[in-house]
């Protein structure tokens, strides 16, 4: 069974992130809770904009921490459920968080004298938790310490359940397995 990216349509997803890092950028003392706001002002379903809010600022810090040795991150990211266990979900089907990689490669791989690295990318990364985690690593054991380094990702502000509920299709019925 193949990979199933949420949402399924690309430049939906882009568009999305894209919004996220542009708001950001307008505006980069908003809290997470604004931004959450503001998207879903704009049409952008609760859940998805707590997902983007997150999920975007990770994308951009890791493809960065990549050019400074780490090396890997986990392929899954942490929610809790409405018990407070912890409920993993795969990185690959977040296509918020692939788009966002694929668009942050494409503007790192640019030659630094064309690169379009704006203000609005660089506050969005230092929203991220990945970012936090390698700056205090670096400050404490130098600008080499991120080699080898291993990244994984948890998010709040939204539940496991929140997550299944609003990716569930309206039109399936469990009895079409006996079909």
């Amino acid at each position: 069974m193949g990979t199933r990216l949420y949402p399924p349509d690309h430049a939906t997803a882009l568009a999305r992130a894209l919004r996220v890092v542009e708001i950001v950028g307008a505006r980069p003392e908003s809290s997470n809770d604004e931004i959450v706001r503001q998207l879903v002002s704009e049409g952008v379903g609760a859940v998805d904009a707590e997902l983007l809010v997150q999920l975007v600022p990770e994308a951009l810090a890791w493809s960065v921490c990549r050019r400074l040795g780490a090396t890997e991150l986990l392929p899954y990211y942490s929610v809790s459920n409405a018990r407070g266990k912890s409920v993993l979900f795969l990185l690959a089907e977040e296509h918020y968080f692939t788009a966002a990689v694929v668009w942050a490669e494409g503007v790192l791989n640019t030659p630094l004298e064309e690169r379009p690295v704006s203000q609005a990318f660089i506050a969005t990364v230092a929203r991220s938790s990945i970012n936090d985690a390698a700056t205090r690593k670096m400050d404490q054991h130098g600008p080499d310490s991120l080699r080898g380094c291993v990244f994984a990702t948890a998010l709040g502000g939204v539940t496991a359940e929140q997550i299944r509920e609003s990716r569930r299709d309206p039109n399936w019925r469990w009895w079409r397995f006996w079909k």
